[in-house]
């Protein structure tokens, strides 16, 4: 009998343990419901954003090719791409030569470097780099704040340049580039 009794209890407790074990697993299975339901509430959310950034963009290009921006902003992004952006020497005197060839108005420029010979000794940092558009009050010009990145296994550093482009007879110039720390941003050069 207390066999039958030790039985029943082990029984007792089994299906005790089992009954909270599957509450458990129907609040998880409900939880798993809910926060399903939240992420796709939020993808939602993250597509109409999109949608609507895109929109905007849009906007702003239209605003951009109608004040006569919109050309400079393609070269100065093209531009942009190839002097601020490379992860190898060769690299980076790779796009010099595609700068030189895309912009030979530029090769002899007091302003801007593009001659390629700017390449340092051992590994070259891997360069990126972020940049900001402003109208200026002239039509067709652009000034840009743009944020470089460089960085090796051990270091890295930020450097901000200014520029001021525009475009003249129908070829992309940059009039104006400097570290922004040494800008001068009151008179016009």
């Amino acid at each position: 009998m207390e066999s039958n009794n030790k039985f029943l209890s082990i029984i007792t407790i089994l299906i005790l343990v089992i009954m909270f074990l599957g509450a458990l697993v129907l609040n998880s299975n409900h939880n798993v419901k809910d926060i399903k339901k939240d992420i796709v509430k939020l993808e939602k959310k993250q597509s109409d954003r999109a949608k609507y950034n895109d929109g905007i963009d849009k906007k702003q290009s239209s605003i951009n090719e109608r004040i006569g921006n919109g050309a400079v902003m393609k070269a100065a992004k093209n531009f942009n791409d190839k002097f601020y952006t490379w992860s190898s020497w060769n690299e980076f005197s790779d796009n010099m030569k595609d700068l030189r060839a895309t912009y030979p108005n530029l090769q002899d420029s007091n302003i801007v470097d593009i001659s390629g010979k700017s390449v340092g000794n051992g590994d070259s940092p891997d360069s990126i780099y972020s940049t900001d558009f402003y109208a200026t009050d002239k039509k067709g010009q652009v000034a840009e704040l743009i944020t470089q990145n460089k960085s090796t296994e051990t270091s890295g550093t930020k450097l901000q340049w200014f520029k001021i482009e525009n475009m003249e007879k129908g070829k992309y110039s940059i009039t104006y580039l400097k570290p922004y720390n040494e800008a001068n941003l009151t008179s016009e050069e």
